[in-house]
């Protein structure tokens, strides 16, 4: 069966999708540089070292970039943490902030963006992260 949407609906949903998009907070770009693991539950814990590596052998996965609003920060890190969780990560450390000026958001024009970088890692020779089972609430941030 066919439908037909006229052109203002179909605008008004790609207009809608573009602002739920701008409003998630933050994006990133996961680079590889391990072996390919699989994902990790979405509430696997993940442990966070901003400024020193992890106490435990680790195994490097993947590399990192977040970028969130300046006033927003809590997006980046919880971007790198889920982020990881996809690649079978459960260490981010080594955590590097700059900001990016001139970024254009559809919602607020031009504005400072802050950058966050850092290495995602799995441990090693130590036990599995447990998938902990989490709270709607959670499971949605």
């Amino acid at each position: 069966m066919l439908t037909h949407r006229s052109a203002s609906s179909a605008s008004t949903s790609l207009v809608l999708a573009l602002f739920a998009s701008a409003c998630a907070g933050s994006w990133s770009d996961v680079t590889i540089i391990g072996r390919s693991l699989p994902p990790l539950g979405e509430c696997s814990p993940v442990q966070v070292f901003p400024t020193t590596p992890p106490p435990y052998a680790w195994e490097n996965v993947a590399f990192d970039q977040a970028i969130c609003g300046v006033v927003e920060p809590s997006f980046c890190i919880r971007t790198l943490e889920q982020d990881a969780r996809r690649v079978g990560a459960d260490t981010v450390f080594g955590i590097h902030e700059g900001y990016i000026n001139g970024t254009y958001r559809a919602y607020g024009g031009f504005r400072t963006e802050k950058v966050m970088s850092a290495t995602l890692a799995r441990r090693v020779g130590g036990p599995p992260a447990a998938d902990v089972g989490c709270s709607a609430a959670t499971a949605r941030r």
